[in-house]
């Protein structure tokens, strides 16, 4: 996902330096982890959650860095993938699926 390099991961750090985390930490953990977790709910409605080395606040932060970046990702190959509308696409992202996602990581 070429629009990752426009999340900045370093000002999500930044808002937490009691926990120590540094931009690397925090995109790995988006990749390697609240990436996955996030398309296992969405896609059957449940996941596993493993002892996570980033508390929910952090994790909270990731993916409203990620939901504000959604104007970067690639709509024109989403909507053929889907065969859904980019608009309606970036409206569900922004709206719903948002909301779902902050709630599954307040969980």
């Amino acid at each position: 996902m070429d629009f990752l390099k426009c999340v900045d991961f370093g000002a999500v750090a930044f808002k937490f330096p009691k926990a120590g985390t540094s931009s690397i930490k925090l995109s790995r953990h988006w990749r390697e982890v609240l990436s996955s977790d996030l398309k296992a709910y969405f896609g059957s409605g449940s996941s596993k959650k493993g002892k996570g080395s980033v508390g929910a606040d952090v994790r909270r932060a990731i993916w409203s860095a990620i939901c504000g970046k959604v104007d970067k990702a690639d709509w024109l190959g989403l909507e053929e993938e889907t065969g859904v509308g980019a608009s309606k696409l970036k409206r569900h992202l922004k709206e719903s699926m948002k909301k779902e996602g902050e709630k599954f990581i307040g969980n």
